[in-house]
């Protein structure tokens, strides 16, 4: 999560990678458009929960999703999120590659119906071998500035070859392909190498996103919460609950991810929503099926403490914020 903190507002945005939640990420389902979608899909931006001056913090749980391997429990890890969500009366922000798109455009339609259908907020972003994607960049290096614009955007536009790295012109992919599956625009874009990055993101804002990830979880300036990149509004966020340091660790200088404390002597140290509630009161590989359930039961004690206590936002809702304090 991460936290913001100005006389506008404080934002509190929990990162969780969900990729580790299970042996599973996330992946693609059979909702594949038979020519390149165009991203000229709009939604309207849900508002917040709670006013600015009602709430001591913005929180966001967001979801990565880009497991290729295990897609069917993936599906079901999303399928179980989305009703945590509802149930409590918030939104998710899940982040998708274009590859588990695919995926679960062909093995899981389901997933892809009941996401596109639900309230959650879709954003966009990549891993290898996308050339965006640090140690991939072998095919953008060199170019001139034209030459590199056009390749970017064919790599938005185009579905990527996991296993070359090539682009198959025949077929729709990239953020393009993403925004056609859901029939809306990934409100966040993302570009990983930071060498690339004043090139892709005017990219990605001409095909629509609206926000871009600038840094992974937390960095924002507490007196400048709402500042843009290329037209993009930076995704904020002060601190994360995702991973922290504990003195009582064998190494108190290591940030495991929380739910990999659980069933451990350390694990009521690394409770996500006791941890929440301490940062709020100081601002001024496979696993048992037994430990899954912990994971799960600890992740719905944080989101229904925010649901109760916070406002939970998505990027729809901060670019909203933004645009409303400027």
């Amino acid at each position: 999560m991460t936290y913001l903190q100005n006389p506008l507002l404080r934002t509190a945005l929990a990162l969780l990678m969900l990729g580790a939640l299970s042996t599973c990420n996330f992946a693609g389902t059979e909702v594949e458009p038979t020519s390149p979608p165009t991203a000229t899909h709009t939604t309207e931006l849900a508002l917040p929960t709670k006013p600015a001056k009602d709430t001591p913090a913005y929180i966001t749980f967001a979801i990565n999703v880009h497991d290729i391997v295990n897609v069917s429990e993936s599906g079901n890890t999303l399928l179980r999120l989305i009703d945590l969500f509802e149930k409590y009366g918030v939104r998710g922000d899940f982040y998708l590659t274009a590859p588990m798109t695919h995926l679960y455009a062909g093995q899981r339609p389901d997933v892809i119906e009941r996401l596109r259908e639900s309230d959650m907020t879709v954003s966009y972003h990549v891993r290898s071998p996308d050339p965006l994607y640090a140690g991939f960049d072998q095919r953008l290096q060199g170019l001139d500035e034209a030459t590199l614009a056009a390749t970017i955007l064919d790599y938005q536009t185009y579905r990527l070859d996991m296993a070359t790295g090539d682009l198959l012109r025949d077929e729709p992919g990239g953020y393009e392909y993403v925004a056609g599956v859901f029939d809306r625009n990934p409100v966040v874009a993302s570009v990983p190498n930071a060498r690339w990055r004043n090139a892709a993101l005017p990219i990605f804002a001409d095909l629509g996103a609206q926000a871009a990830v600038i840094y992974h979880e937390t960095g924002t300036d507490p007196d400048r919460p709402f500042e843009y990149q290329a037209g993009l509004l930076v995704r904020p966020g002060d601190f994360s609950v995702t991973r922290w340091p504990n003195p009582n660790n064998p190494d108190p200088t290591a940030e495991p991810f929380w739910w990999n404390m659980l069933n451990t002597p350390l694990t009521d140290e690394y409770n996500p929503s006791a941890y929440l509630q301490t940062r709020l009161d100081e601002w001024d590989e496979d696993r048992p099926p037994k430990n899954r359930e912990a994971i799960w039961s600890a992740y719905e004690e944080l989101v229904a403490y925010a649901a109760t206590n916070l406002s939970v936002v998505t990027s729809e809702d901060l670019v909203a914020l933004a645009s409303g304090g400027k």
